[in-house]
């Protein structure tokens, strides 16, 4: 091997260890929300919901207040939010519909 191809065979093997990572983590991130918004049903409590959600290690979740009630929208930067958790709760803080999108 020449010098020369040694840094590039690092570089090549670098690049490929980044994306076997960004690609399980992207993965995990979305396994993470779409287990955890299947845990949330019709009449579970808003402290439940949200003792749970608090568990997530990849994914976060926003409060959105509505008239009548707010939503839990759950997603994960790692993969670009493109799997989401919609929770929304009545005025009671009660699960009325839960969603993935």
């Amino acid at each position: 091997m020449t010098s020369q191809r040694i840094p590039a065979l690092i570089v090549v093997a670098l690049l490929f260890i980044v994306t076997v990572v960004a690609v399980f983590l992207w993965n995990e991130a979305r396994k993470e929300v779409i287990f955890l918004c299947g845990n949330f049903a019709a009449g579970d409590s808003r402290q439940s919901v949200v003792e749970q959600l608090d568990t997530a290690n990849l994914a976060g979740y926003k409060v959105i207040t509505m008239p009548g009630g707010s939503r839990l929208e759950f997603e994960s930067d790692l993969n670009f939010e493109v799997d989401k958790c919609v929770i929304e709760l009545d005025s009671e803080g009660l699960v009325e519909r839960v969603g993935t999108r």
